[in-house]
């Protein structure tokens, strides 16, 4: 009878022995499909602006958690990681500003996706040195017009650098003066040398730049780039698997995001920060006319695009060590195989008026890495671009995430 009880006894921690050991199999062989899944669908940027894709898994107070290209897992300080790109594969969106989903760029670089609030949907007092903005993501802010660089309300493009505020009327017309205030119905301007003050229907106003220049947050922040084109500075940042946490934006003590709203984030350290290149004053120095058809520079956080012959100087912040973008042939889908055979141009980048890069593209050497180092003090950094032989037919270049690295 003994001899019975010790073999049901026996069935039983064996038959315990295989549930654990299949639930355990089940783990890991979920983990290791989890990493095999997400491996590919992130870019990690370290301190030295390399590429390492990662299936991004967590940001914690210290350290990033990734599983890497060996489906391995991973951990790195966050001082060694200064950008996370196309997470889970997403891109910050394409946004073409209309009066219900407008765009408002403010001086340090955060970039609110909304609209101005219409009269009665809040019981706040008009005040039109402040722009009552709602943002799908964040709600209802107040922004002062002095925080204010540019706010879009139509696809614009501003020429110049100037040093009065700017409004172009949806009619083609540049007004300049000084910016009064702005409501959900019209705006104040005084114009120009005249002291003139007067009003416009907002609604005859495609774009507003105002003289507030860009400038660098005072101390280091985290930046982060969401799908919808919202851009937000945070002191700290923490990432789980299905949200993320910011704290100490300029709007919420704590916001929780869900992780489907993150295409981007930029770390910053106390010694090191990446800024993007787009963000930067810039000259246009000549060209961008083909043709005899005008070609415009399109200039933005995530490109700048640009037709030869162009020749763009850009001017560098204080502490820059490194300059790095993916630069590449701005082919479209809608162009024809044959055409892009006659793509040939030179691309030329000084620092001060010194050469330091001349990359050659064609069909045959559509794409280069760019990643240069600075000289501490250096000033300005020129972009031109040239024809080649068979003159500026299809002579587009894209510069993709072009960052300029920031170090003690």
């Amino acid at each position: 009878m003994n001899t019975d009880k010790h073999r049901c006894l026996n069935r039983g921690v064996r038959f315990s022995l295989l549930v654990l050991g299949s639930l355990v199999l089940s783990l890991l062989t979920a983990h290791y499909c989890r990493a095999q899944t997400q491996q590919p669908l992130s870019l990690l940027v370290d301190d030295q602006l390399q590429y390492h894709p990662i299936g991004l898994e967590s940001i914690t107070e210290s350290s990033v958690g990734y599983f890497d290209s060996n489906w391995s897992y991973q951990q790195r300080s966050r001082r060694e990681v200064l950008q996370l790109r196309h997470i889970e594969s997403r891109e910050v969106q394409d946004i073409k500003p209309t009066r219900r989903l407008a765009i408002l760029v403010l001086t340090d670089g955060q970039q609110l996706i909304g609209r101005i609030k219409e009269p009665g949907e809040s019981d706040e007092a008009v005040d039109a040195s402040v722009i009552n903005w709602y943002s799908p993501i964040l709600g209802n802010l107040a922004v002062s017009l002095d925080r204010i660089h540019l706010m879009q309300l139509a696809v614009a493009q501003f020429a110049d650098q100037a040093t009065d505020d700017r409004v172009q009327l949806s009619n083609g017309d540049m007004l300049n003066g000084f910016l009064l205030g702005v409501t959900a119905s019209e705006i104040e301007l005084e114009l120009g040398q005249s002291q003139t003050v007067t009003r416009l229907p907002l609604e005859q106003v495609t774009a507003i730049r105002l003289a507030n220049p860009l400038v660098l947050p005072a101390k280091p922040r985290h930046r982060l780039y969401l799908v919808n084109g919202t851009v937000l500075l945070c002191d700290d940042v923490l990432l789980g698997r299905e949200s993320v946490t910011l704290m100490d934006t300029d709007w919420k003590k704590i916001t929780r995001l869900p992780m489907r709203e993150i295409a981007r984030i930029d770390l910053a350290s106390k010694h090191q920060q990446i800024i993007s290149l787009g963000r930067q004053p810039y000259t246009l120095l000549g060209g961008a006319q083909a043709f005899g058809v005008d070609f415009p520079p399109s200039i933005s956080d995530q490109a700048i695009t640009m037709q030869a012959p162009t020749t763009l100087q850009f001017t560098l912040p204080k502490g820059v060590t490194r300059f790095a973008a993916d630069a590449l042939i701005n082919w479209t889908q809608h162009d024809p195989p044959r055409a892009r055979k006659w793509t040939d141009f030179t691309l030329y980048l000084r620092v001060d008026d010194k050469p330091v890069a001349e990359l050659s593209f064609n069909a045959k050497s559509p794409q280069h890495r760019i990643n240069l180092p600075i000289t501490p003090g250096s000033k300005q950094l020129s972009i031109q671009i040239t024809p080649g032989l068979n003159g500026p037919v299809m002579d587009r270049l894209r510069l993709s995430e072009p960052v300029l690295l920031i170090s003690d």
